[in-house]
């Protein structure tokens, strides 16, 4: 398995010119903007202070994804410049030198392409905006402290269900891990999907990656449900697993570069900040791997150091200009600026070029040793050109009979493209020529698309010991053969018309014994019926032969019963055609027999005699020294259309052997037509091809005269000829002379879907595609009461005749909607090929439950009461599954907006008695109204059949009334009234106040924190205040320009201007702005009421007058004080602020304390601090009036 190595990555890109960058400083983005934005390679970061006072302010930072993938488990680098606190919707973390850094809050670690998360913090002495956000997780492998493991839960055939558990053995978390599995099963699918996704990277390794379970916490685990095609007992052979972590080294950098702005690590000539900016690797001279430093592309060329090929014609730039590839070694001027240098309408990667390339090669068996490529042909041939073995890369050319050296294959991508032929030198190791006949080396090219072998023009160059050929395509492999071996295979195999020839050299036989040998292998001395015929044989012995003459299957007969002497064919052919020298036939002996000239003797070319021509001897002189020229081979002639056993091949093939493309010989018999007795005819094993071709043949030099007949064949001064000669081949495709062991059926299923537990009623949908090397012959899929069958509940069968059958065709057919609940039922999909093999190919179990029937019965009917009423609940709760949850509450609306009293449970048993909740159900704290208040009684429960239901909804009366707890309520509320510590203030503080401490009294907070949130308003403004315009706020400038701000709102009160055109605006704004309170880059805004709630918080509290004043167009000064006080009191017990009022609880409950933590937590003015104490001080002199 490769395992992951983890790679430096700043995932950091151009921020602005990179040119600019250089002559920028450090500080060049602080200013007294409130606004930054920061553009990158793959992501964009906004900067933006939302609120400001004193020292302190609040940003806000949105890291958005402009890449094509997901940024998975962020983490940000940068300097905020200041004392960081309160920190939303984002985590600070720490590297273990200590450096800061902020990631993400878990539930918002991934961002989509073109989604963003935001997160907002305050910062107080924030000297300066930060000069660079940088991504700074990375992916790196976990080496320990964790395990994986393989669990099988069920089996069916060759298939299983199990599960891969991965567990954490540390105390930190693993986070957005990737597992890697080797394993010796076939994963189909994993049956827990939100859980985690597979990609089958290779047969039988598996890429695996968390979804929902992309978190392993410390010390836990995480498991991954799979179905799965097993061969054995299924093992994981291997496994690695990476994690997403925070990248101390570039962090460390990144820091280091702000603090040093001259360090350049990789000395490309740009430092490593410039680096970072631009988001070139500062570790990496030439980032973008085009030839050109990071440092000389800003500098010198100004080309991108991102991109390779900045002007996108296919040329790297490292290729173009005048330091460029091509204008050293060729001369030529391609603009790196330009796509079309020359105007031509090619790009410039596409332009044919001359060029020659020379690279090295390094073999297994060390024999070439070098190529050199010259060819008309685009783009950086040398960059891009790949020279490797072929020994495993093309079996065929590997396996070629007469091979001198290991193959070589040469591969180019598809930008590269070659017009004509090419040059190609191999370079020759001297000390591998030892044992290798150079004048015998012959080159091969290997044509994949028809996937045959072609003989090459081949040179040899003893002074440099290199082999040179001229070659129709340079992406292929090449072979260098002895010719001799290789031409040696086709003896046997050359077929004119209906014929096929074999020739043999130097066996010293008579004619008489030729013919005996010839007879012997099934055939005849060749005879000759034509022109055709002749020149033909003579390319075979231009080819093949070595004798001077071979012997003809003629011979001279004297006069026999009348018959008059003459000249007959031994085959009984008579003879159609001669060809005999001048003078010829002269012995006219009954022991005369007839022969061919292959090499002309000196005497016999004195008398005019041409090659091929025919001369007559006596048998017993073939060996008299006088007549040594006579020293005949044989060229036996054999019928082609015998074929005895009746397998396709001619008999004289199978005894002469076949040839395969790569010079292979295979012998069969030709009296069976199953060599090999493996039930395939040897026939359909080994497949006769006969094709014409153009071959090289190889003479001495000087011999060129042999050719003076009028051929088919081109006298070559190199020493070699070419000509067409028909020949026959064998496509292979088993041995016929090793028996084949009939295939296995291997009848399988994959991708079956998994069969939930499910309750009565549900229906499921199927699907499995079931895969067989024979005929699928039959397929039975249902559910049945018993794992062996039984019962069927619902059930399908089809005969599909094919090799493939996916069962989701009959998933119409089972009816899972109709099976019965309560009871265990098994999924089962049978299936049988044509080779008889029957495999239950899925048996799994499930459930089908009956449907939840939860209830509630004899539940208390609850009576209209006065405030302060206790009320008892009872009421059994029953299902015949477990209850898992029960939540009792007393509610606001309908359907339970807020709960003024409520508690949950989790009995885990079929019955429950919601009487256990009645101490915790508070009728007396409910609040009531004068008139009476509608308040609603809920009880709403689960079970573990998943069924969710509200069992009672019941709408009841609260009426407020004069009770103790009211009278002490009224009773601090009219001491507010009179509390010359607010009254100093203002009356309108006095207003603000109680309406303020009523709220917040009847919701239950404690008076000493009602005291605290009273000090703090009397430092803020009045109700209803809209701000003061300010022309120096960006926001204002918006409101001004948009809805002319200054004259209709700047320092008025919501009592007296429309509300609904105000609530109008606000909702215009934010519908526009998505809620971000952000159009066109400018923020949109201004602040309103006492606290001067400010966007979003401004729309909210419109809301609540309107809430107030029943959406009427005007407010009255008492119903914006009420609705003040409202949004007081729902803010601070609100998600956003609660832990004020519960950190306030947990620590010295006083009016101070609760003044001074609202006033840093929740009012945040400017020196908050001081301002805090301030408040803090008055609050306890309002709790002592108001606990008069």
């Amino acid at each position: 398995m490769l395992k992951v190595k983890k790679i430096f990555s700043t995932f950091v890109g151009v921020a602005m010119a990179a040119n600019a960058f250089i002559t920028m400083p450090i500080s060049a983005f602080a200013d007294e903007e409130t606004s930054h934005t920061y553009t990158y390679d793959g992501y964009e970061v906004s900067y933006d202070v939302t609120n400001a006072w004193g020292n302190t302010e609040v940003v806000s930072v949105t890291l958005s994804n402009t890449g094509d993938s997901a940024i998975e488990n962020w983490m940000l680098y940068f300097e905020p410049n200041g004392q960081v606190h309160s920190t939303v919707n984002v985590q600070e973390a720490q590297t273990s030198t200590g450096t800061t850094y902020f990631r993400n809050s878990g539930y918002n670690a991934n961002i989509n392409p073109d989604s963003s998360v935001s997160f907002c913090y305050m910062v107080d002495d924030c000297e300066a905006v930060p000069d660079n956000f940088t991504l700074c997780q990375t992916r790196e492998e976990k080496e320990s402290g964790y395990e994986v493991s393989l669990k099988v839960n069920q089996t069916w055939g060759d298939s299983f269900n199990g599960e891969i558990i991965i567990q954490n053995n540390t105390d930190k978390p693993i986070e957005s891990w990737e597992l890697t599995v080797d394993t010796n099963f076939t994963i189909t699918e994993i049956t827990n999907s939100w859980a985690a996704t597979v990609k089958e990277l290779e047969p039988y390794s598996y890429m695996l990656k968390g979804t929902y379970t992309g978190t392993v916490y410390p010390n836990s685990s995480v498991s991954l449900g799979f179905n799965g095609v097993k061969s054995g007992e299924p093992t994981i052979t291997d496994y690695s697993l990476t994690e997403v972590v925070a990248d101390e080294d570039l962090i460390t950098t990144v820091k280091d570069c702000f603090k040093n702005t001259d360090l350049d690590s990789d000395e490309d000539g740009l430092s490593d900040c410039i680096e970072l900016k631009i988001g070139t690797d500062p570790f990496n001279v030439d980032s973008d791997n085009d030839g050109l430093s990071d440092g000389d592309e800003v500098k010198i060329y100004g080309t991108n150091p991102l991109n390779p090929d900045t002007d996108m014609d296919g040329l790297d730039d490292g290729d173009e200009g005048y330091n460029g590839t091509f204008y050293k070694n060729y001369g030529i001027y391609f603009d790196p600026f330009s796509p079309d240098t020359d105007g031509n309408g090619v790009l410039d990667g596409d332009e044919l070029i001359d060029q020659t390339v020379d690279k090295s090669i390094s073999t297994a068996d060390g024999f070439i040793t070098g190529i050199s490529i010259s060819s008309e042909i685009n783009n950086n041939f040398e960059s891009q050109l790949e020279v490797n073995s072929a020994v495993i890369s093309d079996p065929l050319a590997a396996e070629t009979v007469g091979l001198i050296c290991d193959p070589i294959s040469i591969s180019v991508p598809e930008k590269i493209s070659c017009e004509g032929e090419s040059d190609i030198t191999l370079q020759l190791n001297p000390q591998s020529l030892d044992e290798v006949n150079t004048d015998n080396i012959l080159m091969l090219w290997h044509d994949e698309e028809s996937d045959q072998l072609y003989e090459l023009e081949t040179y040899y160059n003893a002074d440099n010991y290199s082999v040179k050929a001229l070659v129709p395509n340079i992406e292929s492999s090449f072979l260098l053969v002895d010719a001799d071996i290789w031409h040696n295979v086709y003896k046997s195999s050359n077929v004119f018309d209906s014929s096929v020839y074999k020739i043999i050299n130097d066996t010293g036989l008579t004619w008489a014994k030729s013919k005996e040998y010839c007879e012997d292998l099934g055939g005849h001395l060749v005879t000759i019926s034509s022109q055709t015929e002749q020149t033909y044989l003579l390319g075979l012995m231009s080819q093949y032969g070595k004798n001077n003459t071979y012997w003809l299957g003629y011979r001279y007969v004297d006069s026999y019963e009348g018959v008059e002497p003459h000249w007959e064919s031994i085959n009984g052919e008579g003879m159609p055609y001669t060809n005999w020298a001048p003078g010829e036939p002269n012995a006219y002996y009954n022991e005369a027999v007839s022969h061919m000239y292959n090499i002309v003797p000196t005497i016999a070319l004195g008398l005019g005699a041409k090659r091929g021509q025919w001369n007559d001897t006596l048998d017993e002189q073939d060996f008299n020294p006088e007549y040594s020229y006579i020293n005949s081979g044989i060229i036996c002639e054999f019928d082609s259309t015998v074929d005895t056993d009746k397998d396709g091949i001619p008999d004289i093939i199978e005894t002469a052997g076949m040839v395969t493309k790569n010079g292979k010989i295979i012998y069969t018999d030709p009296n069976d037509s199953d060599t090999d007795k493996d039930g395939i005819p040897d026939g359909q094993e080994m497949i006769m091809q006969c094709k014409t071709d153009k071959r090289t043949a190889y003479l001495n030099p000087g011999q060129e005269y042999l050719f003076d007949d009028p051929t088919n064949y081109t006298t070559m001064s190199n020493g070699k000829i070419k000509g067409e000669i028909s020949f026959v081949y064998f496509e292979y495709n088993s041995d016929p002379t090793v028996p084949d062991v009939p295939e296995s059926s291997k009848l399988t299923i994959s991708g079956v879907s998994n069969i939930p537990n499910i309750t009565e009623g549900k229906a499921v949908s199927i699907s499995g595609l079931i895969t067989s090397n024979y005929d699928i012959t039959s397929v039975q899929v249902g559910v049945y009461d018993k794992e062996s069958g039984g019962k069927a509940y619902t059930s399908a069968s089809y005969n599909p005749n094919k090799k493939s059958y996916n069962i989701s065709a009959l998933d119409s057919k089972i009816l899972f909607n109709k099976i019965p609940g309560g009871n265990t039922c098994y999924f089962r999909v049978i299936a049988k090929d044509s080779s008889g093999n029957v495999q239950t190919l899925v048996n799994q179990k499930f459930i089908v439950s009956s449907l939840s029937n939860l209830t509630i019965k004899d539940v208390t009917k609850i009576p209209n009461i006065n405030e302060g009423k206790a009320v008892s609940i009872s009421g059994t709760i029953t299902s015949n599954y477990n209850i898992t949850s029960v939540i009792v509450g007393v509610y606001s609306t309908k359907d339970g907006t807020v709960a003024y009293t409520s508690k949950a449970a989790t009995p885990n048993k079929k019955s429950y008695n919601i009487s256990a909740l009645d101490n915790y159900i508070l009728f007396n704290k409910v609040p009531g109204e004068s008139n009476g208040a509608k308040r609603y009684f809920r009880v709403i429960a689960s079970d573990s059949s998943g069924n969710t239901k509200t069992l009672v909804n019941q709408e009841f009366i609260v009426t407020a009334t004069s009770s103790s707890t009211n009278k002490n309520i009224e009773k601090v509320l009219s001491n507010i009234k009179n509390s010359s510590n607010i009254s100093q203030y203002g009356n309108e503080k006095i207003d603000t106040c109680v309406a303020t401490a009523k709220v917040m009294l009847e919701s239950g907070f404690d008076p000493k924190f009602v005291a605290g949130m009273l000090g703090n308003i009397c430092y803020e403004g009045n109700v209803g205040l809209f701000e003061y315009y300010n022309s120096s706020q960006d926001y204002m400038q918006y409101m001004q320009n948009h809805y002319s701000y200054k004259s209709n709102y700047s320092g008025k009160y919501i009592y007296n201007v429309n509300l609904n055109n105000v609530y109008n605006m606000l909702k215009q704004i934010n519908d526009t702005s998505r809620g971000t309170w952000r159009i066109n880059g400018s923020r949109a805004g201004f602040g309103l009421g006492s606290i001067q709630w400010t966007f979003g918080r401004t729309y909210e509290l419109v809301k609540i007058y309107r809430e107030v004043n029943g959406q009427n167009s005007t407010i009255t000064k008492a119903q914006a004080t009420k609705a003040e006080g409202l949004m007081i009191s729902r803010e601070l017990d609100s998600d956003s602020y609660r832990y004020i009022y519960n950190n306030w609880k947990g620590s010295q409950s006083s009016a101070y304390n609760a003044a001074y933590k609202i006033c840093v937590s929740y009012e945040v003015p400017a020196n908050k601090d001081y301002q805090g104490k301030q408040r803090g001080n008055l609050a306890e002199k309002i709790y002592s009036d108001m606990m008069k």
